[in-house]
């Protein structure tokens, strides 16, 4: 085991949070995962095991610290955490992004609460200072109400500053009919014709794996070249044969794949993690028909919310680009309503 990783086992068995380790017990990950009010696609194993593997080229050293939290030896939270080390500079985040937050299971009670969330912040600004980190992030992700958490409230009591982001998501709670009438009015022919002119088809936990293949065979056509590691393409497939991923794939008459997205979801939530779409046919409704399929299919597995993707502004800092300025109007265009994270920018006293 590498130095900087025993430094960090080291502060982790010197604070006062009673835990187990995801990479150690990932059994216990999921079934803490199974019983929480609102289980945001954040807190997945499969995607922290994703993250990780995507994030981990573009450093040195990546070291997965997601902590099952514990109380009298049983588990009640569950908190992603990574440090990733480049040269002689370590930083403490998400898998490389911002800070999640502990999230607890119900009927923790009030006490139990604010001690696990004091501990984790005093955790998080033990580890920084450890590693000269002058300050951290921490992103409070949609968890399906409108006040302030208490994360949120702590770190802003503490004086962190805070900012929001955007993302479009479709309720899938609704009714079928009243979830199509949020389109875009223009969508809705583009729609109807797609259906009449390509197949698409829903794959799930039965997935033939030359549909697969040539999913990944597209996505290197669309972007030009290979983007992506194989372990990457790995875990995401074993999450359609686990049961928490759909491929919607759409075909031409002759079979030739033409457009696929891949969605990951939980009991509540459902994410568009990754789309391929053929470049020659820019101009058609390839996302259009995958999109609608996606919901639809959704909407069958009785899951909550739909999450497409981030809503960006002009305003945004850093100012993206006018591609995903573009993207994010398309993903819109299904949207039932915009939600908002916030960002906690905490500066180490």
């Amino acid at each position: 085991m590498k130095s900087f990783e025993n430094d960090v086992l080291n502060i982790l068995s010197e604070s006062e949070i009673e835990f187990v380790r995801r990479e150690d017990d990932k059994t216990l990950w999921q079934e803490t995962f199974n019983l929480l009010e609102y289980q945001s696609t954040e807190y997945l194993s499969s995607r922290i095991d994703l993250l990780n593997e995507f994030n981990k080229d573009n450093y040195e050293d990546l070291f997965d610290t997601s902590l099952i939290l514990l109380i009298n030896n049983k588990p009640i939270g569950l908190w992603p955490l990574t440090v990733c080390q480049n040269s002689n500079s370590k930083y403490l985040s998400s898998q490389c992004s911002h800070i999640l937050p502990p999230v607890l299971i119900p009927n923790c009670s009030s006490k139990i609460i604010k001690k696990i969330q004091s501990n984790c912040f005093n955790l998080v600004n033990k580890l920084c200072e450890t590693f000269d980190q002058k300050n951290w992030t921490s992103l409070t992700p949609f968890l399906d109400h409108s006040y302030v958490n208490d994360w949120h409230l702590m770190c802003l009591t503490a004086g962190a500053l805070s900012r929001a982001q955007y993302n479009i998501y479709v309720d899938l709670s609704k009714d079928f009919e009243s979830i199509k009438s949020n389109y875009r009015k223009s969508y809705k022919p583009l729609i109807n014709k797609s259906k009449k002119i390509w197949n698409v088809r829903v794959h799930d936990s039965s997935i033939d794996s030359n549909i697969w293949k040539e999913f990944m065979d597209l996505h290197k056509f669309a972007s030009g070249r290979v983007t992506r590691s194989e372990k990457t393409w790995e875990i995401q497939y074993q999450d359609i044969l686990d049961g928490c991923a759909i491929l919607v794939s759409i075909h031409k008459e002759c079979d030739e794949m033409i457009g696929a997205a891949l969605i990951t979801f939980s009991l509540h939530e459902a994410r568009y993690d990754v789309g391929a779409y053929n470049r020659d046919l820019f101009d058609k409704p390839i996302g259009h028909i995958a999109q609608h399929t996606a919901i639809e299919e959704l909407k069958k597995r009785n899951i909550k919310f739909y999450k497409i993707g981030r809503k960006y502004f002009h305003s945004d800092m850093p100012t993206p680009s006018p591609k995903e300025i573009s993207i994010s109007h398309f993903k819109e265009g299904f949207g039932s309503f915009i939600a908002s994270e916030f960002i906690q920018d905490y500066q180490i006293k």
